[in-house]
């Protein structure tokens, strides 16, 4: 399996270095500023040699890199739903700011432990994408609230959670490769399933199944290489093929390990 971001590693790093809700605070050590430097361009600066006398360890490296992402790059992204769990903001407030007013579900007992983040290289390019989710029941439904990258030294949003237009990770153990799964709904006769991985900075369609009643009462099930959702150039397969590639993926479902954000202090 890839390198990832233990969370363990990744909250020592945030605790440690006495990360603030602002993200202002950039004093850190001389490697992690070298890191910061480097992941400045997604996909654009130049591979450093290796040092054979350095004596980091991985976890070192990657905790620098963690702190520099939440620090620098999505602090942002990551504090203001730390605002809104803390607030207890109403579902409208989540939709005037372009957040998933899921996170407004998740209030019993201490939002701050429901809800958190992580940083993960779903690309596995070395670049670390951020994930917001729930945390406490999430095993009912490990749904994302947002996903967002960086290009060009900046966070770029992939996508955001709704009520009836959904993501989740999926990890593919045989590939070992990381997939955003989408389940959106316009009716009881229109949705679709639609899984994407990381290309560069940009979500890239693998597959789709679209049902739609509508367009063919008889045979609504089709397989999608985009996500139109016009049916037009798809292609027509029966219930049970379509069901169990959604079920395949459904079985891959992971929960990220978060940081809840009652560790973001």
């Amino acid at each position: 399996m890839k390198r990832k971001i233990w969370i363990a590693v990744v909250l020592a790093v945030i605790l440690a270095a006495g990360c603030g809700k602002s993200g202002t605070d950039t004093t850190s050590s001389d490697s992690s500023e070298s890191v910061s430097e480097e992941s400045e361009k997604k996909g654009t600066s130049e591979e450093e040699p290796q040092n054979d006398d350095s004596s980091e360890t991985e976890e070192e490296v990657e905790g620098d890199a963690a702190t520099h992402y939440i620090r620098d790059i999505y602090a942002d992204q990551i504090s203001r739903y730390d605002t809104a769990l803390s607030e207890q903001w109403e579902e409208e407030q989540y939709y005037e700011e372009d957040m998933s007013a899921l996170a407004a579900s998740f209030y019993e007992g201490n939002p701050l432990e429901n809800v958190g983040f992580a940083l993960m290289d779903l690309g596995n390019d070395g670049y670390y994408e951020l994930l917001i989710g729930a945390i406490n029941g999430a095993d009912q439904d490990p749904v994302l609230f947002e996903v967002w990258t960086v290009e060009d030294g900046k966070p770029v949003k992939l996508c955001t959670s709704g009520s009836r237009n959904r993501y989740y990770l999926c990890y593919m153990e045989e590939d070992d490769l990381y997939l955003i799964a989408n389940e959106g709904a316009n009716g009881a006769a229109n949705s679709a399933d639609h899984y994407y991985r990381m290309d560069g900075t940009k979500m890239a369609v693998v597959q789709g199944v679209v049902f739609d009643a509508e367009a063919d009462e008889e045979h609504p099930w089709f397989l999608s290489g985009d996500d139109d959702w016009d049916i037009s150039n798809d292609t027509p397969v029966d219930e049970k093929m379509a069901q169990d590639i959604i079920d395949s993926y459904r079985n891959s479902y992971i929960i990220p390990e978060y940081i809840p954000y009652s560790s973001y202090k």
